[in-house]
């Protein structure tokens, strides 16, 4: 899902090594939260089982992505994606 995505970017952006020093721990636990929370949320985290089997990589897959409005739901996916990672980001910088 490229809102999850999106989202693991940017808490690799915020909490991600400054050097190649510093520890990624912090980072690779928020990230695996995110995804956590996302699955259960939403069941995947693959394009093609949250959009009913639509393959975004072929052009019958395009056609279906239109036919059924699925615009909509992805933009879904990744409002609450980002909410979710906004949220990590509060709770550790607490």
């Amino acid at each position: 899902c490229g809102g999850l995505n999106g989202a693991l970017m940017a808490l690799g952006a915020v909490l991600g090594r400054r050097t190649h020093q510093d520890s990624t721990d912090r980072v690779y636990a928020a990230a695996k939260r995110l995804v956590r929370e996302f699955e259960g949320e939403f069941g995947s985290r693959s394009c093609q089982d949250l959009l009913d089997g639509c393959d975004l990589g072929t052009p019958q897959g395009q056609a279906m992505f239109r036919e059924h409005g699925f615009q909509g739901r992805c933009r879904e996916f990744t409002v609450r994606a980002a909410e979710m990672a906004g949220r990590i980001l509060a709770e550790l910088r607490r």
